[in-house]
């Protein structure tokens, strides 16, 4: 029985009993029984919890009686636990964090373990007189779990990006970062306008944000030349905290402006006007791609006042509200407006000014917003305003005898365009008479007959054709038929009149009888004739 009660001395040396309830030690001290650490009928239990491997938590039973004999007590008197633990490839103990300056506790939470490791633990009850403490005891070996704060996030994603940009779009890419523990679920973007503390979150599923590998994704609805920061970040399937950091733009993107419509680079016509090609439309030649703008924004083509009531001049209006009557407009129809590609404007003014007049300067004005950029927001074209003068090469015509009588000329007669055409012929003094009727060619037949009456029968004539184009009296020109000179005319006519064939009797021969008595007669009493 005493071999059995052996206790560490003072000096934890060994000694026999002397008797049965004590023996000395070396040192002539008495040896004391130990306190049992723990009870044999619940053992210590380990729980590793499944939300971290950073702390397990440990749990025991209070020993009862001494270490030698439950029945018998210790000689502990004052009784405080005493924890330690150690990596399984380790040799040194310690007290983890949470299980120091225990007492008689019997549970305790060891934090600050390493993850995923095995540990071994193990307790004793520290005693006063410390002679009386228990021996160690160990727990079961145990190892902390790959969890929680264990598991590493994923890295920031980097290189942030735009790949292209408009002026209300950008296309923004990126770089993943380190997966770490995370299990991929996509990404979100961000992005915040310069100046401001929003941000804005794009969809989930915008572009290629649930490609793991090298994702991209056009931000629309995005103000022109404005600066943007972006930031984006990896989200995980297994856990929020997994998620990475968020990966911005060092510097802001910036998006493009939209330029303002410059004035047109050409327009046509513009100025003075000629050639036989009739000004019918107007082109105006752009730098910049457009498309048609605001329906009801005007184009108007008018006369200039440049006459007076008493000469109203070559644009035929005699004030500023005559010539605004004679305006061609867009609003007023019949104009037609369209783009023949997207840097040039068409506008067909055939149906409403067929033939601008001679020497009329013409007024053009195309309001602001006729065209609008095709970039967005878009931005109307300016007002436009020019003038144009027409000034056509002259007519050219041609006029042949067709008929004549004794006092009249029938001649055919030609333009080039639609003329008013009256015909004389060449007076003494170098003007014209026996002028005509008015005549109008309008070409749908090759030529116009025009008779001049009044002549004199069996004469050559000269025959002068005045022509004025149809609509604008400015413009005028003449043809002319010569009369051919006698000494080159013999046997033929020319332009002449026919001869009158009564003018063949030379003579007219009266014989005269006398019926009257011998008395009554002349001297000689003959007959006289008498010569016409």
């Amino acid at each position: 029985m005493c071999a059995d009660d052996r206790s560490l001395c003072a000096d934890d040396a060994v000694s026999l009993c002397a008797d049965d309830s004590f023996a000395m030690c070396a040192d002539d001290s008495l040896s004391m029984r130990q306190a049992a650490p723990t009870s044999l009928r619940v053992p210590v239990q380990v729980t590793v919890p499944m939300d971290s491997g950073v702390r397990v938590t440990l749990a025991w039973a209070p020993g009862a009686g001494s270490a030698s004999d439950p029945s018998l007590p210790s000689d502990c008197a004052s009784q405080s636990y005493q924890l330690e633990v150690k990596l399984q490839t380790e040799t040194d103990w310690g007290t983890p964090e949470g299980c120091q300056s225990l007492g008689s506790a019997t549970t305790c939470t060891a934090l600050f373990l390493q993850c995923n490791t095995g540990y071994d633990a193990r307790i004793r009850a520290s005693c006063v007189p410390v002679g009386a403490s228990s021996d160690w005891s160990s727990f079961s070996r145990f190892s902390t779990a790959n969890v929680g704060s264990c598991l590493r996030p994923a890295s920031a994603p980097q290189l942030l990006r735009n790949t292209s940009v408009s002026t209300t779009s950008m296309e923004v890419s990126f770089s993943a970062g380190a997966a770490g523990d995370c299990v991929f679920s996509g990404f979100e973007l961000q992005y915040q306008k310069d100046g401001e503390e929003t941000w804005t979150s794009l969809p989930l599923t915008a572009g290629s944000l649930q490609v793991r590998a090298g994702p991209s994704v056009v931000i629309t609805s995005l103000q022109e030349a404005t600066r943007y920061f972006f930031r984006a970040r990896e989200l995980c399937s297994n856990g929020a905290p997994l998620s990475s950091p968020w990966g911005n733009t060092e510097e802001p993107l910036q998006t493009l402006g939209v330029p303002p419509v410059e004035q047109p680079i050409s327009i046509d016509p513009l100025g003075l006007v000629t050639g036989t090609l009739v000004p019918q439309r107007l082109m105006l030649f752009f730098e910049s791609d457009l498309d048609l703008g605001d329906s009801t924004r005007e184009i108007s083509v008018c006369p200039s006042l440049v006459g007076t009531a008493e000469a109203p001049g070559a644009c035929q209006c005699v004030s500023a509200a005559d010539c605004a009557s004679k305006c061609v407009r867009r609003s007023d129809g019949d104009m037609g407006v369209l783009l023949l590609s997207a840097r040039v404007l068409l506008v067909d003014l055939t149906a409403r000014l067929p033939r601008p007049l001679t020497a009329c300067p013409y007024d053009v004005i195309v309001e602001e917003g006729v065209l609008k950029t095709q970039l967005t927001p878009s931005k109307d074209s300016p007002s436009v305003l020019w003038s144009f003068t027409y000034s056509p090469p002259m007519p050219t015509g041609s006029v042949t005898l067709y008929s004549s009588t004794t006092t009249s000329l029938t001649m055919h007669v030609s333009w080039d365009m639609p003329m008013t055409v009256t015909c004389g012929v060449r007076d003494g003094s170098g003007g014209l008479a026996q002028v005509s009727a008015e005549e109008d060619f309008t070409g749908a037949r090759a030529f116009v007959e025009v008779r001049i009456t009044g002549l004199v029968p069996f004469t050559q004539y000269t025959v002068v054709c005045i022509g004025a184009a149809i609509g604008d009296s400015i413009l005028t020109a003449n043809v002319t038929r010569l009369q051919r000179q006698r000494s080159a005319c013999s046997g033929c006519s020319g332009v002449a009149t026919q001869r009158d064939t009564d003018d063949s009797v030379s003579s007219i021969n009266l014989n005269i009888q006398d019926r009257t008595p011998r008395g009554d007669h002349g001297e000689d009493g003959k007959l006289e004739t008498s010569h016409f």
